[in-house]
């Protein structure tokens, strides 16, 4: 996701959640979303080379892409995932409510 610009990610969050080992830029929103590097491979902005370094380095390896994609998944299921969403909506109810 070679983005200069995005207000979260959804695109990357949810390509994440399949499994696919994940490349994208290091810009507000993605960061925001995936919080670190160990999820996706993130580059510089506006910098080609850096992202054909970065698919190479995922293209060689079929042990890189599925530990990539494996921890991706991982970060979107505890980050997004139903148990968390339901936690943070009970959370957002009884700080209205009280």
């Amino acid at each position: 996701m070679p983005s200069v610009r995005e207000a979260f990610g959804m695109a990357l969050i949810e390509g994440m959640a399949t499994g696919v080992p994940s490349i994208a830029t290091r810009i507000d929103g993605v960061t925001d979303a995936i919080a670190s590097g160990d999820a996706a491979l993130l580059v510089p902005p506006r910098d080609p080379e850096a992202l054909a370094r970065a698919l190479m380095t995922v293209l060689a390896s079929a042990d890189r892409r599925a530990a990539l994609g494996a921890r991706g998944r991982a970060r979107v299921v505890d980050q997004y995932g139903l148990a968390m969403s339901r936690a943070r909506w009970r959370s957002l109810y009884d700080e209205v409510l009280s």
